[in-house]
């Protein structure tokens, strides 16, 4: 009810009035390529797997609370749009981290990720993730697709299964 409402706005005050203050910012959702870019920023500030990591799953909060307070200003807020919104964070978080993913096991493998193309792999979104008909309660089901280069035998089989591994976590 309104007890834990009123418990949540007072702990996270710090954290919401700077997004209240700016509500007509909120208004039109940022493009892709906005989102995108500012998320390559914020990793690329960070050293290490996990606070590269940490700083994806923060800005993934942080926009998912941004969409959500779109659709609360917005009132009839269409749902396509609330979909859509959803579904470029969620696209762009688990590209990010997956990126990360195979960087770091091409680091704990001592191979260099510059000898292969990452176009050697790819995030496929399979349900509500691959139809774009994300809601709250959505699960994010993936596949990843990856083609064995024969002129990098190291990126085999068990390479990308770590990496899958890792992504899990």
């Amino acid at each position: 009810g309104s007890y834990l409402w009123e418990q949540f706005a007072r702990l996270q005050v710090n954290n919401l009035l700077p997004m209240l203050k700016e509500i007509t910012d909120f208004k039109k959702a940022p493009s892709f390529d906005r989102l995108k870019l500012d998320l390559a920023e914020l990793v690329d500030e960070e050293r290490g797997f996990d606070s590269k990591v940490a700083v994806v799953n923060s800005w993934k909060d942080e926009e998912l609370f941004k969409v959500d307070l779109r659709s609360l200003v917005q009132g009839s807020h269409h749902f396509r749009n609330f979909s859509d919104e959803i579904y470029r964070v969620a696209e762009l978080s688990l590209s990010q981290v997956f990126k990360l993913c195979y960087q770091e096991i091409c680091k704990k493998l001592k191979l260099n990720p510059l000898d292969i193309q990452q176009s050697n792999w790819v995030l496929l979104g399979l349900g509500k993730f691959g139809g774009n008909e994300l809601g709250y309660a959505s699960d994010l089901e993936i596949i990843v697709v990856y083609r064995l280069d024969e002129n990098h035998p190291e990126f085999d089989n068990e390479f990308y299964k770590r990496a899958v591994q890792l992504l899990r976590k």
